[in-house]
């Protein structure tokens, strides 16, 4: 005799939702909802202690526990973004920009014919036609640095109800992947040497490709409350897993 869960039933009888590289392939933009807007995530701590929810999300001085009395805050439940999606591949802006940025900071020591510790030219063994610029002479070293090859690493967010992913499914997912990369990116917000770097925030519009953001920046930015915008000839932003895309309205 077989038996069936109840639960099982009711995942087979729930909508599909298409993944965000299908619905972006179809040009079909995707927004991160308000729910996910009004998380403030700090690259600070643990799971959940390092996230809390803002009254809205031009409050980030308002701000409530997402996790407090054994009970989440019922924003976790909510849908990541419009539309639903099963699924979104993510990335960290600061990694997938880390090894182009550091090649522009360094290279610029050999032209101004500068004696830099370490310098070194050398071979790819993964050399990409396609994907790396410096076709001729790469630059290995410089600095005391090693080049930071192939550091734009991704993890994939799946809907842990099988139907479409929640905040909670994202947040659960990407933060600690994130902390487990934060002396990477920490390295790469400071190729430039601007400075302390350490009090950092994940952006709050962003799903598959994350830009982290100094705290003070983050919470200037988020209080300002902007005047509606005319709806003539404005020029918007699209989410792509590359990056963002003008696009009319």
């Amino acid at each position: 005799m077989s038996t069936s869960n109840p639960s099982d039933a009711a995942i087979s009888n729930s909508p599909s939702y298409p993944t965000f590289e299908e619905l972006f392939n179809v040009r079909t933009k995707v927004t991160p909802s308000t729910a996910r807007r009004r998380i403030f995530w700090e690259l600070n701590g643990p799971f959940p202690a390092a996230l809390h929810v803002m009254k809205d999300i031009h409050s980030p001085t308002s701000l409530t526990p997402y996790f407090s009395n054994r009970t989440w805050h019922p924003i976790s439940q909510e849908s990541l973004c419009e539309p639903k999606i099963s699924s979104v591949i993510v990335s960290v802006t600061q990694l997938q920009n880390w090894e182009s940025d550091w090649k522009d900071c360094h290279m610029r020591h050999g032209e101004l014919g500068e004696a830099q510790e370490g310098r070194r030219y050398g071979d790819l063994s993964d050399y990409d036609p396609n994907g790396d610029s410096d076709r001729e002479e790469h630059l290995l070293g410089c600095c005391g640095e090693p080049r930071p090859r192939k550091k734009n690493v991704k993890i994939l967010v799946k809907a842990a109800s099988g139907t479409f992913v929640t905040v909670h499914d994202y947040l659960s997912t990407v933060h600690p992947w994130l902390m487990g990369l934060k002396e990477d990116i920490t390295k790469a917000e400071n190729v430039w040497g601007i400075g302390d770097v350490s009090d950092m925030m994940v952006n709050c519009n962003g799903l598959a490709r994350l830009m982290i953001t100094e705290k003070d920046n983050f919470i200037a930015r988020a209080s300002i409350i902007p005047n509606p915008a005319p709806r003539i000839a404005l020029q918007t932003q699209v989410e792509s897993p590359q990056g963002y895309r003008p696009v009319m309205p």
